[in-house]
């Protein structure tokens, strides 16, 4: 590393540049960027990554489906008190009728 060489100097083709402060070095112009802009693909991607990083933010919690389900599981069968949820079909809860109790019929295990 040379010392008379600024920390952060860049050639004239590497970046576009913003406000800059210029000087000669062994017959090269240099540029001492103050504020560089970035260009191109690689400045869309740093705005969508924070784009997607503030969204991300403020929206990550979890969910639990649990509560939901349990206030859904309003068939209930009046003998032994097992619950189904709202969208069971009739040969489901036919089917528990006829194997758990037997003896019952349809109608008194479950509303119609």
């Amino acid at each position: 590393p040379n010392p008379s060489l600024p920390p952060q100097s860049f050639f004239l083709r590497s970046t576009r540049v913003c406000a800059f402060s210029s000087f000669c070095f062994e017959g090269k112009l240099l540029l001492t960027a103050l504020h560089s802009m970035p260009s191109g693909n690689g400045a869309r991607a740093q705005q969508k990554r924070e784009r997607n990083a503030a969204k991300s933010a403020g929206t990550k919690t979890a969910h639990s489906q649990l509560k939901t389900n349990e206030k859904a599981q309003n068939i209930v069968c009046k003998i032994c008190r097992q619950t189904w949820m709202c969208t069971t079909k009739q040969p489901e809860l036919q089917q528990h009728a006829e194997s758990r109790h037997p003896k019952n019929s349809f109608a008194e295990c479950f509303d119609s």
